[in-house]
């Protein structure tokens, strides 16, 4: 082997000696979410939510109004809906007007966004599954819920079209609940809820749920916020034993959400989710 010329031995020389030292990278331990100080709800006397006769609910958005049940009858035979018969029920839309739709089987009008309406519907085995139902096109499918085991508990659209949920995941003696949301025709995701919870109304970014246990805002990022509240509050009521649309005792707009119509809770997404002022959540 031929030696190096000694002009090649003092470049490598001087190249050693340029260049950085060596990096050595580690990887961080993950640290535990932080747990928020509490919220504290303000109490207030809010108008009743205006309602049809028959039932009718406007849908996260304000463009639609539903019922179930068909478009021409009398509002007396609103509670007189067949429990063995395909499930019929009324949209209005301002450039439609009030028209008649119908899912192929019994069921339960939960909420419709747009073209689509959220079914409950009980299968052969006893259990109730939240059907995706297509109007236009008159097709259903069943949403999957990544817990084989739970139970929907409520089901409703936000102000964007995105479902949000609740199921119940624990036992008669042991209740918990876990709040559900994702897009209904893609992948759920389910995030257990520091309480027994039976109703949530959301902005899409946060969302605040209430039970028997109290009332709590949670975050997708992993977060949850204990809500105290006045002592008007009528959170301590049990939860309901059949499947119901999402956002009857939550209402969500405007960056604040007001439960049962006596308390006010308003939303700060600010700091990322990151609270400072930390305090543990019991």
């Amino acid at each position: 082997m031929r030696p190096l010329p000694l002009a090649s031995l003092l470049a490598l020389a001087l190249g050693a000696a340029c260049s950085p030292p060596p990096r050595f990278w580690s990887r961080r331990e993950p640290t535990a979410t932080p747990a928020l100080r509490p919220l504290t709800a303000e109490a207030v006397i809010a108008a009743p939510v205006a309602t049809d006769p028959d039932g009718a609910f406007a849908s996260a958005d304000g463009r639609s109004r539903s019922r179930q049940g068909p478009c021409q009858r009398d509002a007396r035979e609103a509670d007189r809906v067949p429990a063995d018969e395909p499930m019929k029920a009324c949209t209005f839309t301002p450039g439609r007007g009030w028209h008649e739709w119908t899912f192929p089987e019994p069921g339960v009008l939960l909420d419709v966004f747009d073209r689509v309406a959220l079914v409950a519907r009980t299968n052969r085995d006893g259990d109730v599954d939240v059907m995706r139902y297509d109007i236009n096109l008159g097709r259903a499918t069943r949403l999957m819920l990544p817990e084989p085991t739970a139970r929907w508990a409520r089901a409703g659209f936000t102000r964007s079209g995105m479902l949000a949920g609740l199921v119940r995941t624990g036992t008669a003696d042991r209740p918990g609940s876990s709040w559900v949301r994702g897009a209904t025709d893609g992948t759920l995701t389910m995030s257990a809820l520091p309480f027994d919870a039976d109703d949530l109304g959301t902005t899409d970014d946060l969302t605040v749920c209430v039970g028997p246990g109290g009332a709590a805002l949670v975050s997708a990022v992993g977060w949850s916020r204990r809500i105290d509240l006045p002592a008007t509050s009528t959170a301590t009521q049990r939860p309901r034993a059949d499947v119901a649309r999402a956002g009857e005792r939550v209402v969500c707009a405007m960056g604040q959400c007001v439960i049962d119509g006596v308390a006010r809770v308003v939303l700060d997404p600010s700091g990322g989710g990151v609270d400072p002022a930390a305090a543990d959540i019991h």
